[in-house]
């Protein structure tokens, strides 16, 4: 789980590198993404397994 103080600072480098301000919930997601695909990186590089892990899609 992300702390609120790395939230902000997502925040801030994303509108710095990007000019779009996102909300706390968006940041975050995007947060958990991007930390999501580098676990999945060094998996791949380690060589281990990668099995698909399907989330339910938010209405």
């Amino acid at each position: 789980m992300l702390t609120d103080k790395a939230i902000q600072e997502f925040r801030e480098i994303y509108k710095k590198e990007h000019g779009i301000e996102l909300s706390n919930d968006e940041a975050r997601d995007a947060a958990e993404r991007l930390i999501s695909f580098f676990e999945l990186l060094h998996k791949i590089d380690r060589g281990e397994e990668v099995t698909k892990k399907r989330k339910p899609k938010k209405s």
